[in-house]
């Protein structure tokens, strides 16, 4: 059986990854999109 304090770590984990891979899908994007709002740019450290 697994403690709780294991799962809710997996599950924050996971969250985690998911968002960092979202922030890099909306980069890619951003970059691509060859955007000139220096506000947007500077929210994802480009």
């Amino acid at each position: 059986m697994r403690r709780r304090g294991e799962t809710e770590m997996k599950t924050v984990k996971r969250m985690m990854d998911h968002m960092n891979w979202a922030d890099g899908r909306i980069l890619d994007a951003l970059e691509k999109s060859e955007t000139k709002n220096k506000e947007l740019l500077k929210l994802f450290g480009t």
